[in-house]
């Protein structure tokens, strides 16, 4: 069944954020704010809407009994260095299964 659900993020002791932090620029700076946020460091507002995001990810997944025991969760593993391990991860397997550059 389908339920709709708002997320508070005082809820989860995230103070308001600037939504400036939250808005692109070029590719290269958009790389780098990811790989500051799964390192646990970066802008708050990009760290809340990532924090915020993948707690629902996991609670959806069925990882987590709660949306609220998925945060903390999340938070430890971003603090832990859980997404930039992964994103190595998936760097190697893009490098690995690239097509040779041209000739």
């Amino acid at each position: 069944a389908l339920r709709a659900w708002e997320i508070d993020p005082g809820a989860h002791g995230l103070g308001a954020v600037d939504p400036a932090e939250l808005a692109g620029e070029t590719p290269v700076h958009n790389a780098q704010i990811i790989e500051e946020v799964l390192a646990g460091r970066g802008a708050p507002g990009a760290q809340a809407a990532v924090l915020l995001n993948a707690a629902a990810a996991v609670y959806v997944a069925g990882q987590s009994e709660s949306y609220a025991a998925a945060v903390p969760q999340v938070r430890a593993a971003l603090e832990g260095g859980v997404g930039s391990q992964a994103l190595a991860r998936l760097r190697a397997a893009t490098q690995r299964y690239a097509p040779p550059p041209p000739a």
